[in-house]
């Protein structure tokens, strides 16, 4: 769900809640061609169980987390403790999202691709993870 606010700025538009279903695949099909990985990005796009997140991570051994917010204490690193915790391997699962440093001002779509997340950054990521072997989650 998204509302407008009026800014000095103009009116801009806030979003509260998770992408919806049709935003989810937009996405998942920029990524990727395979239905199922579509189908499992999607998913994570929109709020998968923390405990599904485990059980991929675990099965594949390798995972690319994408959050549009800070890297530190985000998604990434709840996945890296927790598969830390279950005595999984952490080294084959990267994290995208905002470093914790200055961001440049400019367009939204400027800074997503400088940051490496837009579809062609993601999608670069999940290639070079796949170079390491067989299967990739993408969370």
């Amino acid at each position: 769900m998204s509302e407008d606010w009026n800014t000095k700025y103009g009116t801009r538009r806030v979003r509260r809640d998770p992408p919806t279903l049709e935003e989810a695949i937009f996405a998942a099909v920029g990524i990727t061609d395979d239905q199922q990985q579509q189908a499992e990005i999607a998913a994570a796009l929109m709020g998968l169980p923390y405990e599904e997140v485990l059980a991929e991570v675990k099965k594949t051994g390798r995972a690319v987390t994408v959050e549009e917010g800070c890297l530190m204490g985000g998604f990434g690193s709840a996945v890296l403790e927790a598969a830390n915790e279950m005595g999984l391997e952490t080294n084959r699962i990267k994290r995208l999202g905002v470093p914790d440093q200055f961001i440049e001002h400019g367009e939204r779509s400027e800074l997503l691709a400088d940051l490496g997340l837009n579809a062609t950054g993601i999608a670069a990521a999940c290639r070079e993870l796949a170079e390491q072997g067989e299967g990739v989650a993408s969370l």
